[in-house]
């Protein structure tokens, strides 16, 4: 549903986030994510819609990421590092396999938006009719 999205904007209200998306038909989708660990790439200052054509991720982090004794760990390779934080990836190092287990992304071109989420129950979606 978000493949041809364009995302409007990025609020925050303590640890809540809301992304707003304009999709193809016209509609526009709210999605509130529940986090403390966000990255917003700089695509809010562009005004070229193009940039910010995206459409929505959500990746187990732990089949992208390498874990240590029950946490994930930044890859030994120092390009590996910076491709993982390229991508916002970063965000999680450090954080439990078992609290912590879902990356959400907001990508067009590149990555627009990466957070770190609890569970798949912290994202809240909803459909505003155009």
């Amino acid at each position: 549903m978000s493949g041809d999205a364009e995302l409007l904007e990025v609020t925050s209200s303590g640890c809540y986030y809301n992304v707003k998306l304009s999709l193809y038909d016209g509609d526009e989708v709210v999605v509130q994510i529940m986090t403390s660990d966000m990255k917003i790439f700089d695509v809010e200052s562009s005004s070229n819609p193009l940039i910010r054509y995206c459409h929505l991720e959500l990746v187990y982090i732990s089949e992208i990421l390498s874990s240590k004794n029950g946490y994930y760990v930044p890859p030994e390779s120092f390009g590996e590092l910076m491709k993982e934080t390229k991508l916002g990836l970063n965000l999680a190092y450090g954080k439990s396999l078992n609290e912590f287990k879902i990356m959400f992304f907001v990508k067009g071109h590149e990555v627009l938006l990466a957070c770190v989420v609890k569970s798949i129950d912290q994202i809240k979606f909803e459909l505003i009719p155009g």
